[in-house]
């Protein structure tokens, strides 16, 4: 009975911390089942819903999941393009990194977004390791002493502007 009304909230392509954060809003929600339910029928639920899932894909919201992922990541880039607007002067034209390096700089931080609020959740992801990909002869002592700082600071204002656009 559980399975059958909560499986219509759930797509089966989430991740274990999504799903529960949607079991917890259903189950304050409704009032038919308790509250308080055992770890093991918490268990059983997620592997239907894997299972029932897989087995006949919800066409419709597939096309809703992929035109949302299609959103975020419009909403992120320009997010990103807007920071980078409002920052070029200041680490371009004052000389404090070429344009070429600010370009790459974006490429990443679009990247980190993108792979929080639509991939997995963004926690494999390494600034370093994505630049590194763009610029070969990247060392981490180079980054940490001329670049770690700028890209985190510019990666905390576009997180920042993504998820108040994100929120509109």
């Amino acid at each position: 009975m559980l399975e059958q009304q909560f499986i219509k909230y759930t797509t089966g392509r989430e991740h274990i911390p999504e799903l529960l954060a949607k079991l917890s809003l259903y189950l304050r929600e409704q009032n038919e089942h308790c509250r308080i339910i055992p770890f093991v029928m918490v268990g059983i639920l997620l592997r239907t819903i894997y299972t029932c899932r897989q087995d006949f894909p919800d066409q419709k919201v597939t096309a809703d999941a992929e035109l949302v992922e299609s959103d975020t990541s419009s909403i992120i880039k320009k997010a990103c393009s807007d920071i980078r607007k409002k920052n070029e002067r200041k680490y371009v034209d004052e000389g404090k990194i070429t344009a070429e390096m600010f370009e790459k700089y974006f490429i990443v931080l679009e990247e980190e977004p993108c792979e929080k609020f639509i991939g997995k959740d963004g926690q494999d992801f390494s600034l370093y390791e994505s630049l590194k990909k763009l610029s070969p002869y990247l060392t981490k002592e180079d980054y940490k002493k001329n670049h770690r700082n700028r890209i985190e600071y510019l990666l905390k204002q576009v997180n920042k502007e993504a998820v108040k656009r994100l929120k509109e």
